[in-house]
């Protein structure tokens, strides 16, 4: 049986992830600028670490199985398959970063030519 307190402390950090995704997703809609990159980066970066940290807590009283997008909560009383919005996040950071990310891999692949030439 989940006590009052754990039940409670769960909805808590639902609320706060709900309150996270709603300023992620205002500030995708404005104009795109550096500043709102990095703190978009920030919030979905917490995001994903309350998420996991959530289904960590829930994982004590089901078993929990994440999959390729999705989350599978199996009960006794039936199973749930949701959304994993940590998934989500991290390819929102992928997309956000993408030319970064893309320079540094020219960047370490071209070093990496080079040492062997």
């Amino acid at each position: 049986m989940i006590g009052y307190s754990v039940i409670t402390q769960i909805y808590q950090v639902q609320g706060v992830l709900a309150a996270l995704l709603l300023i992620i997703v205002l500030m995708l809609i404005m104009p795109p600028a550096r500043i709102l990159r990095i703190a978009v980066s920030i919030l979905a970066i917490v995001f994903t670490i309350l998420h996991y940290y959530l289904i960590l807590r829930i994982s004590a009283y089901g078993n929990i199985l994440v999959l390729p997008l999705t989350i599978l909560e199996t009960h006794k009383n039936g199973s749930t398959i949701s959304l994993d919005f940590g998934q989500l996040m991290i390819i929102l950071l992928i997309a956000l970063w993408r030319r970064s990310i893309a320079r540094l891999v020219r960047r370490l692949l071209g070093k990496k030519g080079s040492d062997t030439g």
